[in-house]
């Protein structure tokens, strides 16, 4: 007789891989597939409430939250440690009993819930923590442990499928605020005052967050005010003490808060009438060298829709931005130092260090999710589960992408090409033409609709090409005008002779007095021009064509003297591809036990953790290190049976490099694999890896990636 226990068991397993599941899966609608989850596990467990909370420590508000209730009732985000859910988080482990027992628990929800029971969800991103919890109304039975097994297999593919939806969420948020960041820095850089930058500052994070109003206040912590510094849309220059209106409540709680409708209890004196005229609000306080310096507002008027939680958590972030924007702006000596940095966004270099830290940190994230996918795959003898694993996986592949694209969109200037996406790298150039050219030429941008235009180079080229025809198009309307930068895909014509299908066709066009047809042939020549001694150089033309030419395409130009000048650019089109894994055991059993025993090293616990289990996968016996002087502990105990090192390069105390070199000091014959998420790293491995061999496998990898290494060590194959 097969018992409950195992039917409800195999009953939601089944669920998980029915078409529903699958189709919502494939659209990466998170919150549509968490749904779904929680309105079978609600019906599943006969329960009468479910909720789901995904919190952010750090900035101490709600990153995630969902429910469902059979009357209506609202179930507020938990917070770590108040009430069943929030105690779940805080402990990281089961939480049963009635919802009346727990400390912060909510008294209206008291006096309707009964039986609950809650499960912690993993998520593998150090700030976050997360609850799932099902109740019952008051004087109903409690759980019993076959609805406690079902919550619980939920809460593990729950936690699978939240972390890939949170990576990707926080690539979007990361890639605005990186936008964001360039685009007020763009505008307080053309200001030349104080009180013209703060309103650039004002007005930028307005259009960012589509509001009417926007405040920024400084604090003063000795007499605990506001001083309002500046205000747009309202009328505001009384100061606001600590604990009244939104301003002087967010500075007293030093976190982001968001309110739905503005709160007419805590109004400040004088500000009755400005508080009528608006609706939703948002709040961050700007920290500066550690220490709450300004308070800055956004506001929707009363009729608009409210800011959501979603809004709350990116305006947080750009709390960092305001901070970087506002240190430099509260000296007026730091001018010059501003417009230096106005030249190095140009290039994205100002964010490059940002993005190489990004990358890293996600990469590992992916890379624990991947490597658990994997393995799941591996073990599990069910091939539907099987195909969920891989759909996970093959996720992870393009979250990974999308971390390549914000390194490439920030990096300074990387003589590496990978897929890039042209069009925001376009369209946040063409923002800073519109600040930056005179008021009388108008700069425009257009595409045909297309989400993506890929093509095999780096941003600094499709800067290079930009930035020179641009400003020779402003040479070119001394009067003014317009530029118009235009961005299509099209079948490639076949006299242009490019193998790709499709072309990427970028085009510059100017109202400009336009090209002698005689000097048509010359444009292109190194040092050739037509300014005046002293105006140019005549490097411009020469440079964007040998740049077109290095990304494989064709620059062409047509202009009519007194009507302006077209120049229109070919790039052959690169697909961004995703190698699905087969998870063949051919590949892996060829290095099944090439060697005894492997000594891990990663100062990642939860990476180091997977990076085992993937080892033992081939049948050799991890032993693992967090600390690279631990790995020489155990090294020196148990050298004679360590015949391979996988060891991560940066990490605390001493680099992987580093390690290797002494461990091969002892032992030469020792095979190394190192892993890496910082890519800038790559050439110092290759010098080493020409002088003593080794292996170089680029975080997020896969198991494959560690069979084809040990492959090669190995001499396994040709």
């Amino acid at each position: 007789m097969v018992s409950p226990f195992n039917k409800k068991k195999r009953g939601f397993l089944s669920f998980l891989i029915s078409d529903t599941v699958k189709k919502s899966l494939k659209k990466g609608n998170l919150k549509e597939t968490i749904d779904i989850i929680l309105t079978f596990l609600k019906e599943s467990t006969r329960a009468d409430y479910i909720a789901i909370t995904i919190w952010d420590t750090e900035r101490d508000i709600p990153y995630f939250h969902r429910y469902i209730t059979d009357d209506g009732l609202k179930l507020p985000p938990a917070k770590p440690g108040k009430g069943p859910l929030g105690m779940c988080m805080k402990l990281k482990q089961p939480i049963y009993g009635n919802y009346e027992d727990f400390y912060g628990s909510s008294p209206k929800l008291k006096e309707v819930i009964g039986p609950i029971l809650c499960i912690p969800v993993e998520i593998p991103q150090d700030n976050l923590v997360g609850a799932i919890g099902i109740g019952k109304k008051k004087g109903e039975k409690p759980f019993t442990v076959w609805e406690d097994a079902n919550l619980r297999i939920a809460s593990n593919v729950v936690s699978l499928i939240i972390s890939v939806g949170i990576l990707r969420d926080l690539l979007e948020k990361e890639r605005k605020v990186t936008n964001g960041l360039i685009a007020l820095l763009s505008s307080v850089m053309e200001a030349s005052n104080l009180h013209e930058r703060l309103t650039k500052i004002l007005d930028t994070t307005r259009e960012i967050f589509e509001a009417e109003y926007a405040i920024i206040g400084e604090i003063n912590e000795k007499e605990r005010k506001i001083r309002i510094l500046l205000s747009l849309g309202l009328n505001m220059e009384e100061d606001i003490e600590f604990g009244r209106g939104v301003m002087g409540t967010t500075a007293v709680a030093k976190r982001p808060m968001l309110f739905r409708r503005y709160p007419e209890e805590i109004v400040p004196a004088g500000y009755e009438e400005q508080a009528k005229l608006v609706g939703s609000i948002m709040a961050t306080p700007v920290f500066i060298d550690d220490k709450p310096a300004f308070v800055i507002a956004v506001a929707r008027k009363k009729d608009s829709h409210p800011f959501t939680r979603e809004e709350l958590y990116l305006f947080s972030i750009f709390q960092k931005v305001f901070g970087f924007v506002l240190s430099f702006i509260e000296h007026e000596e730091e001018r010059e130092h501003l417009l230096n940095l106005k030249a190095r966004i140009s290039r994205m270099d100002s964010l490059g260090t940002l993005a190489s830290g990004i990358a890293h940190d996600f990469n590992n994230i992916i890379n624990i999710i991947m490597g658990y996918a994997q393995i799941g795959a591996e073990t599990t003898k069910e091939e539907e589960v099987r195909e969920i694993f891989k759909m996970i996986f093959n996720q992870c592949k393009l979250a990974a992408n999308l971390t390549s694209q914000i390194l490439m969109i920030t990096r300074e200037d990387s003589k590496q090409l990978q897929v890039i996406n042209i069009k925001p790298i376009i369209k946040g150039l063409v923002k800073m033409l519109q600040r930056t050219l005179p008021e009388n030429i108008t700069v425009i941008f257009e595409d045909d609709g297309n989400p993506e235009y890929n093509i095999i180079g780096n941003p600094t080229q499709i800067q290079t090409i930009i930035l020179n025809l641009s400003t020779n198009a402003k040479d070119a309307m001394p009067d003014g005008g317009t530029l118009k930068i235009a961005l299509k895909k099209v079948k490639t014509p076949h006299k242009l002779g490019i193998k790709t299908e499709n072309c990427i066709v970028i085009e510059i066009e100017d109202t400009g007095k336009g090209i002698p047809p005689e000097i048509m042939d010359k444009i292109f020549d190194p040092f050739f021009t037509t300014k005046e001694p002293g105006k140019g150089t005549g490097l411009g033309l020469a440079q964007v064509h040998n740049v077109v030419t290095n990304l494989g395409g064709i620059i062409d130009v047509k202009s009519e003297v007194g009507k302006g000048t077209k120049f229109i650019i070919y790039l052959p089109e690169a697909e961004i591809t995703v190698i699905e894994e087969n998870f063949s055991h051919e590949e892996y059993d060829r290095v099944k036990g090439v060697c005894r025993k492997a000594l891990v090293v990663e100062d990642n616990k939860e990476l180091l953790e997977v990076i085992g289990r993937m080892v033992e996968k081939l049948s050799i016996e991890p032993l693992k290190a967090w600390d690279p002087r631990k790995a020489i502990s155990i090294f020196e105990e148990k050298m004679d049976e360590i015949d391979l090192l996988i060891t991560d390069v940066v990490m605390p105390h001493m680099s992987g490099l580093e390690l290797a070199k002494v461990l091969k000091e002892k032992k030469p014959e020792l095979k190394v694999i190192f892993i890496t998420g910082h890519t800038d790293r790559v050439s110092e491995l290759t010098d080493y890896n020409q002088k003593c061999r080794s292996e170089i496998i680029i975080k997020p990898f896969s198991l494959s990636d560690i069979a084809q290494a040990l492959e090669k060590l190995f001499c396994l194959k040709e």
